[in-house]
């Protein structure tokens, strides 16, 4: 993984547990809107306004469908930072 990437995730990581008030030591899978109670369509809404002001990028509706886990954020976002940063 390249330290840009690292980084990409360990902001994610920062955003998710920090709004959905979780331990920062929370294995990345277990990240996810099915094994996180706080994690409801408000919190979603939260998530997507923190990446989007910290990344400084647009999200579609299309693509906060799939906002639903630490893995899934990043495999959206992912293409987006590589443009806008490439």
């Amino acid at each position: 993984m390249q330290d840009k990437d690292f980084d990409n995730t360990e902001q994610i990581r920062s955003i998710l547990t920090a709004r959905l008030n979780i331990d920062k030591s929370t294995p990345y899978e277990k990240i996810s809107s099915e094994k996180v109670l706080s994690w409801d369509s408000f919190a979603t809404v939260e998530i997507v306004l923190e990446i989007e002001k910290q990344f400084n990028i647009s999200l579609s509706l299309n693509e906060l469908t799939a906002f639903d886990s630490h893995e899934n954020i990043l495999r959206v976002i992912g293409p987006k930072l590589a443009s806008s940063h490439g």
